[in-house]
């Protein structure tokens, strides 16, 4: 038997074929194919008035008056009591029913009484909820005069002959034609209106008109997808209007032609807003191939077309797209298009995700409306769509790490929309095209208590986990929003397409993605993390921010995807990740270019900042443990940053001890160093991984109950050259802490020079340590270091790893204490990434010249958005000098976010600390400055 989908031009086809309708899922039964008691269309452009006489004579009573009133009610209260999707809508149910009932009490006919229905439910503007007399809405041809109203075009579209899409002034563009179209439609023609009227401003008049509706290919479930499929369908309503009004893109012309010949329009096309790519067949939802898949033609850049996610044998989805993405791993880059996509079931995505994953991801859910039908916006959770269930699973070895671009629009619906926002979860990812439809619902199909009667109802919305906001009418966004173009459709380019192939490109000519990764983060009663975050670069920076936890789960990305250039952004995990906070254990940040990152650990009274690993290695020094275990607590968080399983041990220079149950990939874990290690405790370890996955960081804090802690990011790099960049000279209020160790297996020689403010050298020191010696100094009153001391220079034969430490001197109320990697190096370029925003909080900023020769120095205080807010020039600092300013004695300005500190000629270290104006000063957090290349 011929399967014809959809919708039939004619009433003599209707005699000649079976109809199968996608929504319904089925063919349509004979009692189900009416032939309109009145037919045609008398000349001239109808009013309400008009139309609603047609309505009322094409398809006779219907239904008796108390049968329409019992299924109405019956439609009613079940969305009142049971539909799940009233979130970010302003639907009023209740004014609905206030409006039709009484009507339809009094007497409607059979078309009226379809209005009615498709009515009501359009105002709930939900892909899934919909109710309809079959007959009227798709057992009658859509001929001249038939009152039927068109939304949506993503199917057959032969009624027209032509494909149409959107464009941002209104008009319907054509994309794709017939052969020997009958109006010589051509692609990059655009559709104005029909009767001289623009085509928005007769969609005004046909819903106030309220004709039956018929969905073609589905709704928009937002406003913006609901007006897209609205334009779009502007050529499959010719049948209401005597002319069409089109604009000729080959000469600009604008020309009104008669709709009549679109009657004997003959050939098969349809809609789904793409154009053909060189190299990759598209799909065929006529014969239900749905996922297609090539090499785009002279390149090695994959792409996967995904029509639908049917759960289908027959159409074999999972298993296709698995074989697609195997066939492609091999690529430069991926392109995976679900601009056209019927939806379908999540579980079809997820054999093929293992190919491009690499650890697991456990990010969404359903909830369904509650138990209390009074209360709209009550909800529980789906008894079968739980997290767990959609749990996916990525492969190790397996995982694609190129750059994959995912194409969307509104026409990924339902499980496209899904998969449109859960592709996002990969860090290589960058969406293109338009936001999805917004079908983010489960459904059920309950019955009207009428034959010929179709009913479907959104149960519930789907939220990703992160955040427990609920996804309906919220469509999936993309990073740049570009569509189809007259001048390229005309030319057959895809202008999607290209810019997604642009920027794949780009991303490999760049290679610059960067990865920072959190391994501690505070939560809990009194305390907290925040992020800081600065793009320094003059162009927008791409984000993918990932909660994990120390299973290594990961339960999704924050919603920021982007900083603007020169932008800075300061968020709370809290705030990135408010429904799993209790659930993750760190936080992965992968960038397109480098980003200025710390973290800051706030407890009641207490900041400890520093900043997160970026490199990932084999070995990770810790440079401080504190031995006096009585007064202070020392903690290592590491995580395994790799999809490889490592046995970690932890070394000082006599004996190692493995680190028990961690290791595996993507885990987090941390240890008491004092309460882990047996026997003589180390004043410091080295952390040794069998795979070179390590990120890490320490914190050591009072025990005693005072809130003083400091926090270092850890690393393994060694230098010759350490540069301790301040020691305190208000000694009443700080003392500062110089510690460096010699991991060496051998001696090292090291020297010691000493500087003051202007560069001068006040003391040189000569001194040989010991293969795993560590040495401290301490700047307060019973410290041996020389006086007029500003800094510390040290020089060594063999590298040393260093740390500086600031707190709160002896006899203070309150006790604090920072701990900064010493500076290794230094640049032209520095950034100073706080500022205090009131007058209740101070922030301080250190730089050293370490060049050879005097250099002058300019601060640039910068806003949140990147401008330019005002500067201050140090001019001609001596070779070897410092200097060191609060920032309320820098700027006037107290509005900037963030500072940038450049020089000519120079070679600069710097750092920064900030804490409150308080009488008895409760904290004091700081971090190194960032060195721009």
């Amino acid at each position: 038997m011929k399967r014809v989908i959809v919708f039939l031009a004619t009433l003599s086809l209707f005699a000649a074929h079976d109809i199968y309708v996608e929504e319904l899922n089925r063919y349509l039964r004979a009692d189900e194919i009416l032939e309109p008691l009145v037919q045609g269309k008398r000349p001239g452009h109808y009013s309400k008035a008009d139309w609603a006489q047609a309505i009322d004579a094409t398809w006779g009573t219907g239904l008796s008056t108390s049968a329409k009133l019992g299924l109405f009610d019956v439609l009613w209260q079940d969305i009142h009591d049971n539909y799940g999707a009233f979130h970010h809508t302003q639907v009023k149910i209740q004014e609905l029913r206030d409006r039709y009932r009484p009507e339809i009490a009094a007497g409607v006919s059979r078309g009226r009484f379809a209005a009615i229905t498709s009515h009501f439910m359009h105002q709930l503007k939900e892909l899934h909820s919909n109710a309809n007399d079959n007959g009227v809405t798709w057992g009658s041809a859509l001929a001249p005069g038939i009152p039927i109203m068109v939304i949506g075009a993503w199917s057959d579209v032969s009624h027209f002959g032509a494909s149409l899409t959107p464009m941002p002034d209104g008009s319907a563009l054509v994309y794709r034609v017939v052969t020997n179209h009958v109006l010589g439609l051509q692609p990059g023609d655009q559709v104005l209106g029909y009767d001289g009227i623009p085509w928005l401003d007769l969609v005004d008049e046909l819903m106030e008109a309220e004709l039956p509706i018929r969905r073609h290919g589905g709704v928009g479930s937002t406003d913006e997808a609901m007006e897209h499929c609205l334009i779009m369908a502007a050529g499959e309503n010719w049948h209401l209007f005597d002319t069409i009004d089109i604009r000729k893109h080959s000469t600009g012309e604008v020309v009104s032609l008669p709709t009549a010949p679109l009657v004997n329009q003959t050939g098969r096309i349809y809609g789904n807003e793409q154009m053909p790519v060189a190299g990759v067949e598209m799909p065929d939802w006529y014969s239900n191939r749905h996922v297609t898949w090539g090499r785009v033609t002279g390149s090695n850049l994959g792409y996967v077309y995904v029509g639908s996610w049917s759960t289908s044998a027959a159409v074999d989805i999972s298993n296709q797209f698995h074989q697609a993405l195997l066939e492609l791993q091999d690529t430069d880059g991926l392109i995976v298009d679900f601009r056209r996509n019927l939806g379908g079931y999540m579980l079809m995505a997820h054999y093929g995700y293992s190919l491009i994953f690499n650890r697991t991801f456990r990010a969404v859910a359903f909830d369904v409306r509650g138990d209390d039908p009074n209360d709209f916006f009550l909800m529980k959770p789906h008894r079968q769509f739980t997290p767990r269930l959609f749990t996916f699973h990525g492969d190790t070895s397996t995982h694609y790490d190129q750059p994959i671009a995912v194409l969307s629009g509104p026409g990924a619906q339902s499980n496209g929309d899904w998969e449109s926002i859960r592709m996002r979860l990969h860090e290589k990812v960058r969406s293109f095209g338009k936001a999805s439809n917004g079908g983010f619902t489960s459904s059920d199909n309950p019955s009207l208590g009428q034959s010929g009667w179709y009913y479907q109802k959104a149960t519930g919305s789907g939220y990703m986990m992160v955040d427990h906001e609920y996804l309906t009418h919220q469509g999936s966004p993309v990073d740049e929003e570009v569509w189809l173009t007259p001048d390229d459709v005309a030319i057959g380019v895809d202008t999607v397409v290209n810019r997604a192939i642009d920027w794949i490109n780009e991303s490999n000519l760049k290679q610059s993605e960067h990865t920072y990764r959190i391994a501690e983060i505070h939560k809990g009663p009194e305390q907290a993390t925040y992020l800081s975050l600065v793009n320094t670069h003059d162009e927008e920076v791409s984000l993918h921010i990932e909660g994990i936890a120390a299973s290594g789960m990961s339960y999704g990305t924050a919603t920021l995807r982007s900083l603007a250039a020169r932008e800075k952004a300061n968020y709370a995990v809290s705030e990135l990740f408010p429904a799993v906070l209790d659930l993750i254990d760190w936080v992965k940040i992968t960038s397109s270019d480098s980003v200025a990152v710390w973290v800051e650990l706030q407890g009641e009274g207490t900041r400890s900042s520093y900043r997160p690993s970026q490199e990932v290695q084999g070995t990770s020094l810790v440079p401080h443990v504190a031995l006096d275990q009585d007064k202070f607590q020392t903690t290592i968080s590491a995580v395994n940053a790799g999809a490889s399983d490592s046995v970690i041990m932890l070394q000082d220079s006599l004996n190692e001890t493995a680190w028990p149950g961690f290791g595996a990939p993507w885990t987090q874990s941390r240890i008491d160093v004092g309460e882990f290690w047996s026997g003589t405790l180390p004043s410091w370890v080295e952390l040794q991984s069998s795979a070179p996955n390590l990120a890490a960081m320490e914190w050591f804090a009072y025990r005693d109950g005072s809130l003083g802690m400091a926090s270092l990011g850890l690393g393994n790099s060694p230098s010759t050259r350490l540069h301790f960049l301040h020691i305190a000279k208000d000694t009443g209020l700080f003392w500062t802490g110089f510690v460096y160790v010699n991991p060496q297996d051998v001696d090292a020689q090291v020297t010691e020079t000493y500087y003051s403010d202007d560069g001068q050298i006040v003391e040189v020191r000569h001194q040989s340590l010991a293969a795993g010696e560590k040495v401290v100094w301490l700047s307060d009153h019973s410290s041996p270091l020389p006086e007029n001391a500003s800094w510390l220079d040290v020089e060594s034969s063999q590298g040393l790893v260093g740390y500086e430490l600031f707190g709160s001197a002896e006899g203070l109320t309150n006790r604090y204490i920072v701990g900064l990697p010493t500076a290794t190096r230094g640049s032209d370029q520095l950034v100073f990434d706080y500022v205090p925003g009131s007058s209740e909080t101070w922030a301080g900023y250190v730089a050293v010249n370490l060049g050879e020769s005097a250099s002058t120095i300019l601060f640039e205080l910068m806003s949140r958005e990147g401008a330019l807010i005002e500067t201050k020039s140090v001019i001609d600092v001596p070779a070897k000098g410092k200097v060191s300013f609060l920032a309320s004695d820098l700027f006037a300005n107290r509005t900037g976010a963030w500072v940038r500190a450049h020089s000519e000629n120079g070679l600069w270290a710097g750092f920064l600390l900030w804490g409150d104006q308080g009488a008895e000063r409760e904290y004091l957090s700081g971090v190194e400055a960032v060195l721009l290349p």
